[in-house]
Parts: structure tokens; C-alpha cells; sequence
């Protein structure tokens, strides 16, 4: 696989590997802003999303933490859902705990979030982000959700929140070693990208036999050796 991009990713150092040059990836980051659109884009792009962007998949949304958000990493078929909190990418509660005990300063604040967070409750009024909630996302938490949304948007990463879409992100800001490490990342991607992505590209154009290219050009069956006879020379004085 050979990679063109102007930033580097955790898994670049395989590249010494892989001296192949198919395929090719243009890792060419590109953000939509969901909350920007219409209501009709915005439709047209969860659809194009589809099962990558789902309650199944996206964890409660989190009012334990203020200003916390819903993401999910899609990568190469495959959905990694968490939070990203204090500014950072949480994959389990615990790295949330983790976040918490370093980021809240007051103790008091830290522990009504702490009891809010390892709470087990399960009733239906309860709104956001608990032990029990977490752990049906862990469960599910590596849904493979097919090909679908990523030949949809012609990426094989794809970062979804609540308020934007980026297409082919640095994984390394998300923290992603910690879900896939460096040498799966590259193989998953080398065959996402040379078998899954390439099956709604056009086929390759069918070879043209050389007597087909021959008559396109306007020539007939006859072979260019024999289109004209020599005279036989006059060896009577030899």
C-alpha cells in the first residue's frame, strides 16, 4: 500500500514493510459541519452514513460531563464507538473515570460525577451516560457495520459525532492505537482499500487483440511481409 498524505498517522511506520504501490490511498482529510446544514442535506448525509451512525452503536449521550459529545470511528467496516470528553477520545468508562479525576479539580464535583458515572441504575427516566449503559456499548461496541457507509463517502475512516463528519482523520489524535495497534491498522486498511472499496469502481477496459487494433487502423488480414513480392534476382552469372 502506498500512502499519499501531508500528516502522519501511528501506522505509517509499517510503510518500510510495504513497498508496494497498489493500493493507493490519498488520505486527504476533509470536515462536513452537520449542525451547518440543512435539514435535507443533513438527512442525505446520515444516509449515506446509515448503520454507522445509530443508537445501537453511539453510547448515551453523557450529561455527567458538560460539554462531553457522542463519536463513533469508523474503520475499514468496523465501528468504534465512545465519548470525547475534557477534549478527549474515550473508548471505556474507565478512561473516563481517568479523565475525571484528573480534569475536575473540586472533589465534591468529582465525586457526584464519579457516583453518576458508576451508577447502575436502569430506570427509565434516567437520562445520559451510567455503568449500566456502558456496558451494553462495550458489548457492542466492535459492530461490524459493512461496507456500506464507507463506499457511500469513498473513505475507509470515517469520524462521525454530533456536530461534524471527518473523512480520512489522524487516528493518532483520537488515540486509536488503543483499539487497533500500528501493524493491524495497516493491514486492514491494505485490504479495505484493495478489495472492499474497489468493488463499485468500473471494471478495467477488456484488452484489444492485435488483429482488432489492426483493422481499426485500416488494415485487412494481409501480412505486411507479404504485401508486395520481390523479383527473384538473376543468379545465371553467379
Amino acid at each position: 500500500m502506498r500512502i499519499v498524505s501531508r500528516f502522519t498517522d501511528y501506522y505509517d511506520g509499517l510503510r518500510s514493510l510495504d513497498r508496494e504501490d497498489t493500493p493507493l490511498y490519498v488520505r486527504e482529510t476533509t470536515t462536513t459541519d452537520l449542525q451547518a446544514l440543512t435539514t435535507r442535506a443533513r438527512a442525505d448525509v446520515l444516509a449515506q452514513l446509515g448503520v454507522l451512525w445509530r443508537d445501537g452503536v453511539v453510547p448515551p449521550f453523557p450529561d455527567a460531563i458538560p460539554d462531553a459529545e457522542r463519536i463513533v470511528v469508523g474503520f475499514c467496516g468496523r465501528a468504534f464507538a465512545g465519548i470525547r470528553a475534557f477534549g478527549e477520545m474515550c473508548f471505556d468508562l474507565d478512561e473516563v473515570l481517568t479523565l475525571v479525576d484528573a480534569r475536575v479539580a473540586d472533589r465534591g464535583e468529582r465525586e457526584i460525577m464519579r457516583q453518576q458515572l458508576e451508577s447502575t441504575s436502569t430506570s427509565r427516566w434516567r437520562q445520559g451516560l451510567n455503568r449500566a449503559t456502558w456496558q451494553r456499548h462495550v458489548e457492542g461496541r466492535r459492530v461490524d457495520v459493512g461496507p456500506a457507509p464507507f463506499i457511500a463517502l469513498r473513505a475507509p475512516v470515517v469520524v462521525v459525532s454530533d456536530r461534524e463528519l471527518v473523512l480520512n482523520p489522524c487516528l493518532r489524535d483520537l488515540g486509536f492505537a488503543r483499539r487497533v495497534d500500528p501493524y493491524a491498522a495497516w493491514q486492514e486498511l491494505s485490504l479495505f482499500l484493495g478489495n472492499t472499496l474497489l468493488l463499485d469502481a468500473p471494471p478495467p477496459p477488456r484488452p484489444i487483440d492485435d488483429a482488432l487494433k489492426a483493422h481499426a487502423h485500416g488494415f485487412d488480414g494481409q501480412s505486411f511481409r507479404n504485401t508486395k513480392k520481390r523479383p527473384k534476382a538473376n543468379r545465371s552469372d553467379w
